[in-house]
């Protein structure tokens, strides 16, 4: 028995017919028949009581245009007397922040949030692939609808490998180390605007270590400018 993701591969190629990889898993889970597929192939995925965590990245290659494949993640920041969460949502290509949200808890719908306001934000795009790590606000059932609903697909992280391109934690990096180096917050209003004025800025800025490549923003208007 093929695997759930070999399957939406064959749907999509041969009959037209798109279907996410979780929800073909759900239905061969009800027939019972994943435990063939599962064991051949235990080194590429993980699988938990919400679904595969599949790597389906490096099958596709660095995106060639925006819209193509994003990258979320979550890190804590402290405002107040709380350790509050930003989650970001990045375009791959250019590694512009399209999507945000900040919780005063870690919980399922920060992911939520930020992936639907990126959605918006970028007209609606078709055909996206997510990726993330193996974490349980992107891998709960709730996210994972939200990825169908919105027909992405998503991809994880392969454990234990540092040499993916991850432009999120980049961005946390960069903001850790300049912005918020001095900064305090007093309450998560606080933060929301300084995240705000700071996302704007990094989208706008160019990388201190390579002043000659162009910014997020510059990045992608120079790709639509080409397509003209």
């Amino acid at each position: 028995m093929p695997s759930a993701a070999k399957i939406c591969h064959i749907l999509e190629q041969e009959y037209g017919i798109k279907i996410s990889v979780g929800r073909v898993y759900r239905l061969l889970k009800k027939i019972d028949v994943l435990r063939i597929s599962d064991k051949r192939h235990a080194r590429k995925s993980v699988v938990n009581d919400n679904g595969p965590c599949i790597d389906q990245f490096h099958q596709r290659g660095r995106p060639g245009a925006p819209n193509q494949v994003w990258e979320g993640d979550i890190t804590s920041i402290r405002a107040g007397e709380k350790d509050c969460c930003l989650c970001i949502v990045a375009d791959l290509f250019s590694g512009k922040v399209i999507g945000w949200s900040v919780s005063d808890r870690i919980a399922a719908g920060i992911t939520d949030k930020a992936f639907e306001n990126a959605y918006i934000s970028r007209g609606l795009p078709r055909f996206l692939l997510f990726r993330s790590e193996r974490r349980p606000e992107y891998t709960d059932y709730k996210f994972r609808m939200t990825m169908e609903k919105c027909g992405a697909i998503q991809s994880f992280y392969r454990k234990g490998s540092d040499s993916d391109d991850r432009c999120c934690k980049r961005f946390f990096g960069y903001l850790e180390s300049k912005r918020l180096e001095d900064a305090t917050f007093h309450d998560i209003d606080e933060l929301r605007q300084g995240c705000f004025r700071y996302i704007d800025y990094y989208n706008s800025r160019r990388l201190e270590s390579s002043p000659n490549d162009p910014s997020p923003n510059e990045t992608e208007l120079l790709y639509w400018k080409r397509q003209k």
